[in-house]
Parts: C-alpha cells; sequence; structure tokens
C-alpha cells in the first residue's frame, strides 16, 4: 500500500504492521515502506498515544528506535540483494 496524507490512522498503522518483517524476509521494498509508516505515525502522533480512528499504544521513543534500526539495515541492504558482494575468483591468474 502506498501511504500519502490521505491515509486514515488505521491504513498507516496496518501499514506498519504488514512491513515489520522487512528484516526476515530480506526485503529493502518493504523496509523503505516501513520508514515511511513509522514517518508518518511520529508525526501524527507527537506524544499522543491515541490517534484519531482508532485506539492504539504506541510509544514514540519506540518507534524512533525502530526507524533508526530499520534505516540502519536499509544502509546494507539497499540494493535490494542484502547488500553482500560475492567476489569471483575465477579469472584472477588469467590478467
Amino acid at each position: 500500500m502506498t501511504l500519502s496524507s490521505a491515509s486514515t490512522d488505521a491504513q498507516v498503522v496496518a501499514e506498519y504492521d504488514d512491513t515489520a518483517s522487512y528484516f526476515e524476509s530480506e526485503d529493502a521494498a518493504l523496509a523503505r515502506r516501513h520508514v515511511t509508516a513509522t514517518l508518518i505515525l511520529l508525526r501524527r502522533m507527537g506524544k499522543r498515544s491515541r490517534l484519531q480512528d482508532f485506539e492504539v499504544e504506541l510509544d514514540p521513543q519506540i518507534l524512533r528506535e525502530d526507524l533508526r534500526e530499520t534505516r540502519a539495515w536499509l544502509a546494507g541492504h539497499a540494493d535490494g540483494d542484502g547488500g553482500v558482494i560475492h567476489p569471483s575468483t575465477e579469472y584472477f591468474r588469467d590478467y
């Protein structure tokens, strides 16, 4: 789901939950969606734990830590293949 300013609080919370598995699935696109949902939640919440449409308890400090962890994970996995380069030495003696 693509989030926008028109997304309801319930949609943003659902996207946050749906994308939380980026680490297990090693999916950089899912992690980027998770960052977006986290940023929207933080902006909408401020210091509140109750969103407009929906009763939910979310601690902004936990969301900030989650955001840091997701961004750190993305830094090593931004290319979508896990960020691991596997060099080949197949022809190294030919040069």
